[in-house]
């Protein structure tokens, strides 16, 4: 049978809310304490963009939080500080649940679970009161006050069910009035709720009594299970199942949404199904359930945190085999089983979501948009022992920009299922390293080519989708962009390599800082030169025996040439002077001995060593020579005795340059250069200073690190890849600086088209605010306002300075961070306003047109243009480019162990710095 959907691409979407990746539930505190359990949540939060996690009996006796001592009351919060420090420095904050009773505070002996955690009341209210207060307290003066009132307090865990809270609703609203004063004692805006309950209860009851008692809450959360809608959650799963609706959690949402008003709406916990032994758990089905419930409930709950991410979760005993229907995502080996793969594919997502026609028994479509693709979800699901089978899916998408192809990634009994592998070999109890990289293996996410037909200006989609499946459709979203991706990646890459190509001085292999007559030698650009080499072997720019041989040649420069602290020295102490005469390769223009620029130099140093990774004694010896020249530069030295680094040293009376490298730039790469040195390092108390000199803004909605110039979100990111890894600055701010590079660059489009300077190129596809040679200091009237000029300045957004001056390579140099929004001012910069055809070396510099050029032709676009090129603009844009298009010099510095040691020096965890 042939199912039918379409979709209208141009149709106004409304906002995704991926509140399913607002928390992930656990199981009791005690576990977080466990080495596996925090392996396998650091892997969620990786994979599947969970935020939070909640858990149980964080005040249980096994946690150590109260004890008696001498008939005195003892805290102790050390396993708390633990576990939630792990949180913290993973990018993930807890959901905190006040549970259970402390022993010493019991009111009975009662207890739940294998941990016998203790669900009487209290028997003294203060001394309750007194330990929620010394606890908060601890926590804010551990993480602050800013941090703590991010997280949200939930008072008990599902007071509805004796089992959990025996003295009744009274009593539980009692203790919720006393948690509740407790914390707004001591600092009035953490944000405390309840009721914490299953199934919907209490909610109307709970916003009542709050009223009267003057206790609004600040959220309400509840729970979920499929028995729910049928009254017992404690009889056969199967049976609960059967004669449950496949849009269950939706209808109960939407009640909950409805009684909790306008309070944030928090579904604490929710499962496929209420049985910690039921095979379904392990099986595609879950996936199917899952990816339809929280596509449905994306928009009603601020939050739906599936219960639980691991099968190190026993409520009652530990799994005794690998695979036993557990409530876990993860087995307790770690191997995901088909519930995690599903929220891998969730967590590709768009944020907008796009209306859908079309219906089916078991079949549902939903169309969500991303930055760079449209990302669509079918599943064909039906409860157990209802009819279900396999159907042919075609979907038309209407008014769709030309979509050359799309990818299918499917989750089903023959995809992303790890069980029947497990199966295969057994069913053995334990599992040896091999079977769980072949059980990991099993479970892998496919991505395979699915084939597409235009019909009519539509694009048409056709998949079989088998009982209890799922599939995620990727289409490449190139909607503004007019030429072929790639063949214009190729073009703009290959011209502006030609400016490494010829700006060269083949005696010694320095490179010109700019084509301006009688231009010096940039260290900088000549370490992006030796950057480049790499690139253009790869691309056939030039063979590896030139690249070899102009990488030797620079390097037995650098070894050979004078350091001293001579003012025609090459550099001193390891360093070099910002620019060398292109001939001699002595300092010139008297210039600065530059940290910053050394470092440029030295990054290309080293991915040469990385690159050039041959037998024969030429590539031994770059390889040689860049340790050498890396080892002997005295890091230290340019502390001069204080935390942050100094800009520069001048051999002259000067000595030491009076700036320090704080606040955050491009110094990036200078610290974990630094910091990995073997035999020279900084001390990490200088890393530490300078990211305290952080300056965090609020800039159109997005939290940012800021730098106003764009070059300084790019210029580290061309060697580092910093993409899922984060330092404790990141951590806290639950960021990574690949993120926020990428907000850096949404916040100067946002600029150029709220335009409040009312600039008359600025749109959408003109942006581009960097450092760079703009018009001079000159001012001109120029339409009725008064505008000033400036010349080679660090312009920025939206703070300024900015005179209209746009640089085409700090768009290009941005393609990683957000190809969404710079493929297409790729394509406008060539083909509406042609700022490349007649030029040598790829884009113009930089170019303003708001600036009049006396002479100029009414109809020039450009207004006034830069007439040189700087080797500062050519290397980012190639090194980006090839980085967005194969990840190259990435992939060569990941390899680096100077890099990986500095950057572990530097606090950074998470992402592939795991996995080397």
């Amino acid at each position: 049978m042939t199912v039918q959907f379409r979709c209208d691409l141009s149709a106004q979407p409304v906002p995704l809310v991926h509140s399913w990746e607002a928390c992930i539930g656990s199981g009791r505190a005690t576990l977080a304490l466990r080495a596996d359990w925090q392996d396998q949540l650091q892997r969620v939060r990786e994979e599947l963009g969970m935020r939070q996690v909640r858990f149980h009996s964080m005040l249980d006796d096994d946690m150590g939080t109260l004890f008696c001592y001498q008939d005195q009351p003892r805290y102790d919060f050390y396993n708390i500080e633990s576990f939630f420090d792990f949180l913290l420095d993973i990018g993930m904050r807890p959901f905190v649940e006040l549970s259970f009773m402390p022993r010493m505070l019991a009111s009975g002996d009662t207890t739940v679970f294998a941990g016998k955690g203790n669900v009487t009341a209290p028997r003294d209210m203060r001394a309750w009161q007194t330990l929620l207060q010394n606890l908060v307290r601890h926590l804010i003066n551990r993480y602050g006050a800013e941090e703590v009132r991010r997280w949200q307090f939930e008072v008990w865990n599902e007071p509805n069910q004796p089992q959990f809270w025996p003295a009744g609703q009274e009593a539980y609203f009692q203790l919720f009035d006393a948690s509740y004063e407790a914390l707004k004692q001591v600092d009035p805006q953490l944000i405390v709720g309840g009721p914490a309950t299953s199934k919907n209860a209490w909610i109307p009851e709970f916003i009542e009594h709050c009223r009267k008692s003057c206790h609004l809450p600040d959220f309400i959360s509840t729970h979920h299970y499929p028995a729910d809608a049928v009254g017992n959650a404690y009889s056969d799963a199967n049976s609960q199942l059967v004669n449950t609706s496949r849009s269950v959690l939706r209808d109960q949402a939407t009640i909950a949404r409805g009684q909790a008003g306008r309070l944030p709406l928090h579904y604490t916990e929710w499962k496929v199904s209420s049985d910690a032994r039921d095979p379904l758990n392990d099986e595609p089905f879950s996936a199917a359930l899952i990816v339809k419930s929280v596509l449905e409930v994306a928009n009603l709950a601020d939050t739906c945190s599936y219960c639980t991410f691991s099968d190190i979760s026993a409520e009652n005993h530990f799994p005794n085999r690998p695979f036993h229907g557990g409530f876990g995502l993860l087995n307790r080996y770690g191997i995901p089983k088909p519930s995690y793969r599903a929220f891998q594919l969730l967590h590709r997502a768009g944020t907008e979501l796009l209306p859908v026609g079309g219906h089916h028994e078991t079949v549902d479509v939903w169309v969500t948009r991303a930055p760079d693709c449209l990302c669509i979800f079918v599943t064909n699901c039906a409860m157990p022992q209802h009819p279900i089978t396999t159907e042919t899916v075609h979907l038309t998408l209407g008014a769709a920009p030309d979509i050359q192809t799309a990818m299918v990634t499917r989750i089903d009994a023959l995809h992303g299922y790890a069980r029947p592998a497990w199966e295969a070999m057994g069913r053995p109890d334990c599992l040896s390293r091999e079977q769980c990289n072949a059980l990991e293996d099993g479970s892998a996410l496919k991505r395979e080519t699915l084939p597409l037909r235009l019909e009519n200006g539509a694009t048409l989609i056709e998949l079989s989708m088998p009982p209890q499946s799922v599939a995620l459709i990727e289409l490449p979203w190139t909607k503004g962009a007019s030429r072929d991706e790639d063949s214009m990646l190729e073009e703009i890459e290959r011209e502006t390599w030609d400016y490494f190509l010829h700006e060269y001085c083949s005696d010694n292999g320095l490179v010109a800082d700019s084509t301006r007559p009688g231009s010096p030698c940039s260290v900088a650009v000549t370490g992006m030169a030796l950057s480049c080499y790499p690139v253009a072997v790869e691309r056939g720019y030039c063979t590896r025996a030139e690249a070899v041989k102009r990488t030797l040649t620079v390097l037995r420069f650098f070894r050979d040439s004078e350091q001293s602290d001579s003012p025609e020295a090459t550099g001193h102490h390891g360093f070099y002077y910002h620019f060398l005469d292109m001939r001699s390769g002595r300092r010139t223009w008297d210039c600065e001995l530059s940290t910053i620029d050394t470092a440029l130099l030295v990054a290309g140093m080293l991915t040469a060593a990385q690159y050039f990774d041959g037998d024969d004694p030429a590539e031994a010896e770059i390889r040689l020579l860049a340790d050498m020249l890396y080892h002997r530069i005295d890091c230290p030295w340019a502390l001069n005795g204080c935390p942050a680094l100094s800009h520069g040293w001048m051999p002259d009376r000067t000595g030491f340059l009076p700036y320090r490298w704080q606040g955050y730039s491009e110094a990036l790469l200078l610290y974990i250069l630094g910091l990995g040195s073997p035999t020279h390092p900084l001390p990490s108390e200088s890393y530490i200073a300078w990211c305290e000199s952080y300056l965090w803004k609020e800039i159109y909605g997005r939290e940012v690190l800021y730098g106003g110039p764009l070059f300084m979100h790019q210029l580290s990111h061309c060697w580092l890849d910093l993409r899922g890894i984060r330092d404790h600055a990141m951590r806290t701010h639950n960021s990574d600086y690949f993120e926020n590079s990428r907000r850096a660059t949404q916040i100067q489009q946002e600029y150029a088209l709220r335009n409040p300077l009312r600039m008359k190129t600025y749109s959408a596809l003109c942006w581009g605010i960097s450092a760079g040679e703009g018009p001079g200091m000159k001012e001109q009237k120029v339409n009725g306002i008064d505008r000033q000029f400036y010349g080679y300045v660090a312009r920025g957004a939206p703070f300024g300075p900015d005179d209209g001056t746009m640089l085409p390579a700090a768009v290009a140099a941005s393609l990683p961070f957000a190809p969404e929004l710079v493929l297409p001012s790729l394509a406008h910069f060539i083909d509406s306003i042609d700022l490349k055809s007649s030029d040598r070396y790829g884009f113009k510099t930089s170019f303003n047109a708001e600036f009049c050029v006396p002479g100029a032709s009414q109809t020039n676009p450009w207004g006034w243009v830069s007439e040189w090129h700087y080797g500062l603009n050519q290397g980012p844009i190639v090194l980006m480019l090839e980085n967005y298009r194969t990840g190259l010099i990435w992939r060569l510095m990941r390899r680096c162990p100077y890099v990986v040691e500095g950057l572990r020096r530097a606090g950074f965890t998470g992402g592939w710095l795991e996995q080397t």
